[in-house]
């Protein structure tokens, strides 16, 4: 299968400090891909350039094997068939709802704007608010409508920069929920920056790790959750016990849990239990987590954190 939307040879610097690199990348049509990485790692660049709304100095980005010109020769930046949700949305706070939703999109009549502009509102919770300035929306209602809009342009990819970042967790919900059905409904390509890795995890057909500019690692969310290439990686998936090799042997029985990084035993929480322990530890503090409770022991070697028996 051809790639939809293929990257070679990428370099693009900012300054003299950061350079992203990306030697080869592709996205496969109704692929799901996550890009994690820490702050500045370079994710929402490389969303821009994948999004044309960005020419990186060298390099090349092909959307259906056509080569994507350089957005100085375009009179809008972008690209017909890839829509971006970017971190600052992109609306015009002066205009109302209805306005910005439907800025993009042709329609034959009112009706079917009308029409539209509701489907469209309801299908991310803004249903009645077509009227209202943009600008007296909260920063989650924006980022709503943001995503309506790009939904409305019909793109074959979806590019979103963090859309759950200004959300609180039951409107995550609701709209990570959408975001996929609509996937799963449309077939569309998506590529989404998110902090929460567990968000990949839940969603992406793959996850690319970005790191001060350079692409270290890919791979599907099960293979980088259980094997780790790096103690970099590994970090990603939230809490992590890291303790010298020589420590862990004393420490725990064996097989040891987790994996060696450069003379370092790192693993999860959720690795560890406290038949592990050669000697019963102290548990110092108790964490409740929901669907499960962490136990802190207090070990010779610092604290470390695991299942609660």
């Amino acid at each position: 299968m051809r790639p939809l939307l293929e990257v070679q040879d990428l370099v693009h610097a900012y300054g003299e400090r950061f350079v992203l690199t990306a030697g080869h990348w592709t996205l496969h049509p109704g692929q799901v891909v996550a890009l994690v990485g820490p702050s500045g790692s370079g994710k929402s660049t490389f969303l821009k350039i994948l999004g044309a709304h960005l020419t990186p100095e060298q390099g090349e980005v092909r959307f259906r094997s056509r080569l994507i010109p350089p957005q100085a020769d375009a009179l809008l930046p972008g690209h017909p068939g890839i829509g971006l949700v970017r971190q600052d949305f992109g609306q015009m706070p002066f205009r109302k709802v209805r306005e910005n939703l439907l800025h993009f999109v042709h329609t034959d009549s009112d009706a079917q704007e009308a029409r539209w502009t509701a489907q469209w509102l309801r299908s991310v919770g803004l249903t009645g608010m077509e009227d209202v300035p943009t600008g007296q929306l909260s920063g989650g209602q924006v980022q709503r409508l943001a995503l309506a809009q790009t939904w409305a342009s019909k793109p074959q990819v979806l590019l979103l920069d963090e859309p759950f970042s200004h959300l609180d967790p039951d409107t995550k919900r609701g709209l990570l929920d959408d975001l996929r059905a609509w996937q799963v409904h449309s077939k569309r390509a998506v590529v989404v920056v998110v902090h929460d890795i567990r968000d990949a995890l839940e969603w992406a057909d793959r996850i690319d790790v970005l790191m001060d500019g350079s692409m270290v690692a890919s791979g599907t969310p099960q293979a980088l959750y259980r094997t780790p290439p790096t103690r970099s990686v590994a970090r990603l998936f939230g809490r992590l016990n890291e303790l010298p090799e020589a420590a862990a042997q004393a420490l725990l029985r064996a097989p040891l849990p987790g994996w060696n990084f450069d003379g370092t035993r790192c693993f999860y929480p959720e690795q560890l239990r406290p038949a592990c322990f050669r000697e019963p530890q102290t548990v110092v503090r108790s964490d409740f987590q929901g669907d499960r409770t962490w136990s802190v022991w207090d070990t010779p070697h610092g604290l470390l954190y695991g299942l609660e028996e």
